[in-house]
C-alpha cells in the first residue's frame, strides 16, 4: 500500500526551578531625562513594600529587593515566586511514502505539565514608615506585633497540573527530483510565562491555541550549490497581555529565502518576508504618545481601545524585512562576513484606537517608526579548534529604534547602540 513508512516516537523530559521577584505595582513605564541625575527619577524606598526579599543584594539606591501587591492568595498578592515545574511529553512522527511523488507527514505531542510555586522563605514583611504588621495569609494587617523589623510569612505551596497538544499533518508533492512543494496545517495549545521564565499556572485555564495554515516550495538548484524555499501562509493565535486579558492575533505572510554555496569557500543568503498582521487590544498601559503629551493631552488610565472591527494593525511588526549575509573564508582559515537587516516602517501602538475614560473619548494617534537599516560586519580566524572573531556592529552609525513591547508601546521603545564593537575567543573541546 505504501512504499516506505518511516515512525519516529519518543519522551520529552523538561524539569526546572526558578525564583522570581516582580514588583508589579511600581512601572517606571513614563518618559525620562536620561541626562539628568538618575536619582532624580527613580522611586524612593518608602514608595515600596511591605515586603522584602533577604535573599537578594540591594540594587541602585534602593535598601532592598522590594515585593509589592496584594491579592486573594498569597502568591498572587506578592508576584513572587519559588516555582518547579516538570514537563514530560511523548511524541510521534509518522512519515507515509505513497510512491516517487507523493508522501503524508503527520506529527501528534502532548506536554504534561506538573507545577508547583509559593512565596520564597526569604521574602519577609517589613515596616515602612513606623508601620508594622503581619500577613495573615490574605493581605496584609497593620500594627505593632513586635519591635523586630522583619515578619515572617507563612510558607505555603500550591500545585497545579494541565496538558497542552500539537498536531500537524502535511502533504507533499515531488514534481521533480530536485523540487517538492506542500501544504501544512497545524493546530496546538500553549501556556505563557511569568518573571525569569517561570509557567504561569494562571494561564492553564485559558483557551490558548494557535492555528497555522502554510503552502510552500523547496527548489535545489545548480547540482545541489543553491536552495531556494518560498511559503504563503496565515496563522491565528491568542497571547496574553500584563492584565491577563487574552488577545487574538492573525498573520498573513509570504515568505521566500535564497542561499548559495558555490564552493566551501562562500557562502550567501538573502530573505524576504511581508506580513499582514492585525490583532485585537485588550490592554494598553500609555494611552497618549509624547506628541499629545506635549500639547496638552493628560495621560489618562486606557480603558478597552476600540475600532469597528476590534482588530488594530500589529504594533511593532514591521510589514517588511529583508536581510542578506555574505561570507568567505580562505583556505587558510581566515574569513569575513557581512550582513544587512532592513525593516519598513511600523506602528508604534494601536493607530485609530478610542481611548475612553471618565466619560470623554481621546482617539489614539500612534507615532510610526521609520524605516531602519544596520550593517555588520565580522573577520574571524579558524586554527585547530579554536575560533577568535572581531565584529563591528552598526557600521554606518544608524540611529536605530527597538519596539519590544505592544501593550506598552508608548513606553517601551528602546534606541540600539551605536556603533560598537565585539572580541571573542572560543575553544572546542
Amino acid at each position: 500500500m505504501f512504499d516506505s513508512v518511516t515512525l519516529n516516537y519518543g519522551l520529552r523530559l523538561k524539569y526546572q526551578e526558578i525564583e522570581s521577584v516582580n514588583h508589579y505595582f511600581n512601572e517606571p513605564v513614563n518618559y525620562y531625562d536620561m541626562t539628568q541625575d538618575p536619582n532624580l527619577f527613580r522611586v524612593p524606598d518608602v514608595s515600596f513594600g511591605p515586603y522584602i526579599h533577604t535573599g537578594a543584594a540591594a540594587r541602585g539606591v534602593l535598601d532592598y529587593w522590594y515585593v509589592g501587591g496584594f491579592g486573594d492568595t498569597q502568591a498572587d498578592s506578592l508576584q513572587a515566586f519559588d516555582t518547579e515545574s516538570l514537563i514530560y511529553a511523548p511524541f510521534i512522527q509518522v512519515d507515509l511514502e505513497l510512491n516517487d511523488q507523493f508522501s503524508l507527514l503527520f506529527g501528534y505531542t502532548i506536554d504534561y505539565v506538573e507545577h508547583e510555586d509559593g512565596i520564597p522563605e526569604e521574602v519577609v514583611a517589613v515596616d515602612k514608615n513606623g508601620t508594622d504588621g503581619v500577613y495573615n495569609g490574605t493581605e496584609f494587617v497593620p500594627g505593632d506585633t513586635s519591635d523586630d523589623t522583619f515578619r515572617s510569612l507563612d510558607y505555603s505551596r500550591v500545585s497545579s497540573s494541565a496538558n497542552f497538544y500539537n498536531a500537524n499533518v502535511s502533504l507533499v508533492y515531488k514534481p521533480t527530483e530536485d523540487s517538492a512543494v506542500y501544504a501544512t496545517y497545524n493546530e496546538g495549545e500553549h501556556f505563557t510565562s511569568n518573571t525569569g521564565g517561570a509557567i504561569d499556572p494562571g494561564s492553564f485555564a485559558d483557551d490558548l491555541t494557535t492555528e497555522l495554515v502554510e503552502f510552500g516550495t523547496n527548489i535545489s538548484l545548480f547540482d545541489g550549490k543553491a536552495y531556494l524555499g518560498a511559503a504563503l501562509f496565515s496563522q491565528e493565535y491568542t497571547t496574553v497581555n500584563s492584565d491577563n486579558s487574552v488577545d487574538f492575533v492573525f498573520t498573513d505572510g509570504f515568505e521566500i529565502e535564497f542561499n548559495y554555496q558555490p564552493s566551501r569557500n562562500l557562502f550567501v543568503t538573502i530573505g524576504y518576508s511581508y506580513l499582514d498582521s492585525e490583532r485585537t487590544a485588550g490592554f494598553l498601559a500609555t494611552a497618549t504618545s509624547a506628541d499629545q503629551q506635549t500639547a496638552g493631552v493628560p495621560w489618562i488610565t486606557p480603558t478597552f481601545p476600540t475600532v469597528e472591527d476590534g482588530k488594530f494593525e500589529t504594533p511593532g511588526c514591521p510589514p517588511h524585512l529583508l536581510n542578506a549575509l555574505v561570507q568567505y573564508k580562505f583556505d587558510n582559515g581566515f574569513g569575513v562576513q557581512a550582513n544587512m537587516v532592513y525593516t519598513s516602517e511600523m506602528e508604534v501602538a494601536y493607530d485609530g484606537a478610542t481611548i475612553s475614560n471618565l466619560g470623554s473619548d481621546v482617539v489614539l494617534d500612534s507615532p510610526q517608526l521609520s524605516a531602519q537599516v544596520e550593517f555588520d560586519v565580522k573577520v574571524f580566524y579558524e586554527y585547530e579548534k579554536w575560533l577568535f572573531e572581531f565584529a563591528i556592529f552598526n557600521v554606518t552609525d544608524e540611529e536605530n529604534w527597538d519596539l519590544p513591547n505592544t501593550g506598552y508601546a508608548l513606553g517601551s521603545v528602546v534606541g540600539r547602540p551605536d556603533r560598537n564593537y565585539e572580541f571573542s575567543a572560543r575553544y572546542t573541546f
